[in-house]
């Protein structure tokens, strides 16, 4: 197995618009490392694979696809216990939907080099719905309740950490977890990791629902998405009790 300089773990769902100028243009920045793209596809059913597959020669890219729609999390959490049977210097963590540019990445990729865990912390988003910015902010209220420490962004999706890091992590986190990344951010938090944070803006997302899949079509949270938070919070409960 060849040694890898950094593995990207992209969750996709429906990303077939843009994920493949996405990848190609983050392998551009990323010219002087050696990469491998891992993209864990929840099933889409839009031409995500499609588009994938057009790009396998242009890219060092392992494609793992959900046979059914498991969320978010799972899709992520599959990611990071991917990326780890690798030899690689550095995981990134990203959403395939193309919200930060690819130069962004690489500029974060370089300040962090330095730290286990690096969050880029997102920009104000004017256009987020309100119950979203709701959630976020009760997030970070229970979060500091828990861990005594405020968190400017506890579920950021782009994150740059040492293999070593999630390895140690990975010991602590379910397989099957909805939130690893608010999670892998409390385990930095009560583990004393030394983690750095940089502003990082925010793109419209490409695609045809400018807001994603996760928080429902309407002003109105769906059932589906608040099941989602009722588990959430007591998977983050059962972990700080762990």
């Amino acid at each position: 197995m060849k040694h890898l300089h950094v593995c990207f773990v992209i969750p996709a769902f429906n990303e077939g618009e843009g994920i493949d100028n996405f990848i190609l243009n983050i392998n551009k920045e990323f010219k002087d490392s050696k990469v491998l793209f891992i993209v864990v596809d929840d099933n889409s059913t839009d031409n995500t694979q499609l588009k994938l597959n057009r790009i396998r020669n242009s890219v060092n890219l392992k494609i793992i696809k959900n046979e059914i729609n498991l969320g978010h999390g799972y899709s992520l959490s599959k990611g990071y216990y991917a990326a780890v049977e690798y030899m690689v210097d550095y995981v990134i963590a990203v959403d395939g939907d193309s919200q930060f540019s690819p130069k962004q990445i690489y500029e974060l990729y370089k300040s962090g080099q330095n730290s286990h865990l690096t969050i880029g912390i997102r920009k104000y988003n004017a256009q987020k719905l309100f119950y979203r910015k709701v959630v976020t902010f009760f997030s970070k209220i229970i979060f500091f309740f828990f861990y005594g420490k405020y968190s400017r962004d506890i579920n950021s999706p782009l994150r740059i950490m040492t293999k070593h890091f999630l390895n140690d992590f990975l010991r602590s986190l379910n397989k099957s977890a909805l939130i690893p990344n608010i999670l892998m951010t409390a385990y930095a938090t009560k583990s004393h990791i030394q983690t750095k944070t940089f502003n990082v803006e925010v793109s419209r997302r490409v695609g045809l629902n400018s807001q994603g899949t996760s928080w429902g079509s309407g002003s109105l949270p769906s059932i589906k998405f608040l099941k989602f938070i009722f588990k959430s919070f007591n998977e983050f409960v059962s972990y700080r009790l762990m």
